[in-house]
């Protein structure tokens, strides 16, 4: 029996691969401002498809180190059957379609012979290795894009490899029976936002001073979830002030892994021709953590609020700034997905705070 699970683990390893980079991407239209990502699949399996984090900031050479772990079958590998693709997009917002830069194809017999598997399954593994591959482009692209990798592969450990000896679910005498109960727990964080001013900003308004207002919102996977308006900066034309305070519930899980974002929109308020695009400003809640991790209270400088000045993106290029200051705060509610002796199953909320939670309901902002 212990033969056969070893070698069931040694047919099923898994192909561990860290999506460094890319450099010299390009598109037919210069202009567009690429923020890339990466798509990593297998015979183009979608179940075990992974996506990388968006790179903002590299434009066409950007970077991510983002790690990936698939399982492949070794016989159908060795049989040259499987083929690693990684995809390479463009992000762009607001529903339309991402631009797609380019591919490259890699046999997966290929990383087998150039970095083998460890002789058996007892917990060794191999070093990673790096590679370098071309970057096939789409039509009137650059030709010497490269994209670079590192990989291993890995046997199961033989002790994961057995199954789980029967266990006895049948109800007790007497004790209550309850479903099963999911121990995991999901934190939840306040995104606190003051918008502060704009300066320098785009007059799209042909005679009259420009009344001006920002629309902040979160977006999941490209999506807006939720959106607040500031008031609006009465004949503020070019340089608007507010000093206004928003508050978003986010999941950090979400946002550490790349999914959200922080989208700011200037808006000029023109209530007979309607609303026009001034410029805007779109951030990764993920690099906003990284900048100014959670607090657990309001305590310290300026309550640990942080200023961001970025330059606004809009119909007419670049022109103007906005500033705004963020905290993100771990105080408040947590998810628990824990089935307890009730007569529901339901996920049940705990407040660690509960003036933040009414605070919340108040502001209209929705959970993501």
């Amino acid at each position: 029996m212990a033969s056969s699970h070893l070698q069931r683990a040694i047919e099923n390893p898994t192909l561990e691969l860290k999506v460094v980079s890319a450099s010299g991407l390009s598109h037919v239209d210069a202009t567009d401002e690429m923020d890339v990502y990466a798509v990593v699949s297998i015979n183009d399996d979608k179940k075990q498809a992974a996506k990388t984090p968006i790179d903002y900031d590299g434009g066409p050479n950007p970077t991510w180190n983002h790690t990936i772990k698939l399982t492949v079958n070794e016989e159908a590998a060795r049989e040259g059957r499987l083929t690693l693709k990684v995809e390479l997009f463009s992000y762009w917002l607001k529903g339309k379609d991402d631009l797609y830069l380019g591919d490259v194809d890699i046999s997966v017999h290929e990383l087998f012979d150039s970095n083998p598997l460890p002789p058996s399954a007892n917990g060794n593994v191999n070093k990673m290795k790096s590679l370098t591959f071309p970057i096939k482009v789409t039509e009137g692209g650059g030709t010497n894009a490269k994209l670079s990798l590192l990989y291993r592969l890995k046997p199961v450990p033989v002790k994961d490899s057995y199954p789980l000896a029967p266990q006895d679910h049948s109800p007790s005498i007497g004790q209550p029976v309850y479903p099963h109960s999911d121990q995991t727990t999901t934190t939840k964080l306040i995104l606190e936002i003051v918008i502060k001013l704009a300066k320098n900003i785009e007059d799209v308004n042909a005679f009259l001073a420009m009344d001006v207002y920002a629309s902040v919102a979160i977006c999941k996977d490209r999506e807006v979830k939720d959106r607040i308006n500031t008031p609006v900066a009465f004949s503020a034309n070019t340089n608007p002030k507010w000093n206004q305070k928003i508050k978003f519930l986010i999941d950090e899980k979400l946002g550490q892994e790349g999914r959200l974002m922080l989208l700011v929109e200037l808006m000029s308020h023109r209530p007979l021709l309607g609303d026009k695009e001034i410029g805007s400003v779109r951030l990764p809640i993920q690099q906003l953590l990284s900048s100014n991790p959670p607090s657990s209270s309001a305590s310290g400088d300026a309550n640990g609020m942080k200023l961001e000045t970025h330059a606004l993106t809009g119909p007419y290029g670049k022109k103007g700034v906005v500033s705004f200051t963020y905290r993100f705060l771990a105080e408040q509610i947590r998810v628990a997905t824990v089935t307890t002796p009730s007569t529901t199953s339901q996920p049940y909320y705990v407040s660690t705070g509960q003036a933040s939670f009414k605070l919340l309901l108040g502001s209209g902002s929705g959970d993501l």
